[in-house]
């Protein structure tokens, strides 16, 4: 990962190599490494699909749907202009 987090370049290339990580290890299950994005990647490696928190579900169930959602429209990645 880069030296400087505040680059937005170093940060993004950071959280990339990141999800890229937990995706080999949960073998691409997305509902977990959402899940261990969201509640912290030992919390969710030492019960896998059985940890149980009603706020862990609700995001993954979040994400899930804004994804199924993106992806049945056939959205494209939009260009950062460095506005929110």
């Amino acid at each position: 990962m880069g030296e400087e987090p505040f680059l937005i370049e170093e940060n993004v290339r950071g959280g990339v190599a990141y999800l890229a990580r937990l995706m080999r290890r949960v073998q691409g299950d997305l509902r977990l490494v959402t899940a261990a994005y969201f509640a912290g990647e030992n919390r969710i490696a030492a019960s896998w699909l059985s940890y149980q928190s009603p706020e862990v579900y609700g995001y993954v169930s979040r994400v899930a749907k804004v994804y199924r959602k993106e992806a049945a429209g056939g959205a494209t990645l939009r260009p950062v202009t460095g506005r929110v």
